[in-house]
């Protein structure tokens, strides 16, 4: 870099610094991450470069620091650098490359759901825990995740108060962006229709909502996913929660 400068005859020169954190850990501590490794380089490249007083007013840094946001989940060495490129003053630095490590094809289906009530006439208070298995088509690898939910129902007046449903059917599901596994963990919101078991009126519905997918502007199609259970008892005239999805376990 110094002989790029060097050779620039007098003219100015902007070094782009992006800094970048992987996936692992929290987003506040990547954030900082990102940036301490960032400051920790423009300060070595001051040094190190030895600017002449008649060079210093050419150069300008432009500082980025990305967190995680355009990191892939993992330990990718790349996302754990910084970025240095230099340029002509109000040149943009190219993209930085993003590894597509991830899948677009998947398959979900219900482990098994269990649900219960508050007997409370007005707004029954409404408690869901269940368990789906979903398949990443492109390397077959298979996430077990429990979503545990509150939020409301509408029960059938003198039926149970607790209901249940079994394994069900793979159903296939398409990722506008490509994701991981792990990208599926976070904020879920699961909605049953009006019925139960084989006299419902529609599969239950899956909403992906988690951290992950907002930031790589990833949606599931259909969305919310449709989810069909072999059979459940009890019946609603509607109910709907809200929770979080936890990958429990991945298997080859």
């Amino acid at each position: 870099m110094e002989r790029v400068l060097n050779r620039g005859s007098g003219r100015a020169f902007t070094v782009h610094l992006d800094g970048f954190a992987s996936h692992t850990g929290a987003a506040r501590h990547n954030e900082l991450l990102s940036s301490l490794r960032e400051q920790a380089v423009e300060a070595q490249l001051r040094t190190a470069l030895d600017l002449k007083p008649d060079l210093k007013p050419l150069v300008s840094f432009n500082r980025k620091f990305h967190g995680f946001l355009d990191s892939p989940p993992g330990e990718d060495p790349q996302f754990r650098s910084v970025r240095v490129v230099v340029t002509r003053p109000g040149a943009l630095p190219p993209p930085v490359p993003v590894p597509q490590n991830g899948s677009k094809t998947f398959k979900i289906r219900l482990l098994f759901i269990s649900s219960a009530s508050s007997p409370v006439p007005i707004f029954p208070v409404q408690v869901d825990v269940a368990e789906f298995e979903i398949v990443n088509l492109k390397d077959n690898k298979s996430g077990r995740f429990r979503f545990i939910g509150v939020g409301a129902t509408v029960p059938i007046p003198k039926l149970p108060f607790v209901s249940g449903g079994a394994i069900g059917n793979f159903k296939q599901l398409s990722i506008t962006d490509p994701v991981n596994l792990r990208d599926f963990e976070g904020a879920a919101s699961y909605g049953q229709p009006p019925g139960g078991g084989p006299i419902s009126v529609a599969p239950s519905m899956l909403a992906i909502q988690s951290l992950s997918f907002r930031l790589k502007e990833a949606k599931t199609l259909p969305d919310p996913l449709p989810i069909d259970s072999s059979f459940s008892v009890g019946i609603t005239i509607f109910s709907s929660t809200i929770g979080k999805l936890t990958l429990l376990e991945v298997r080859p």
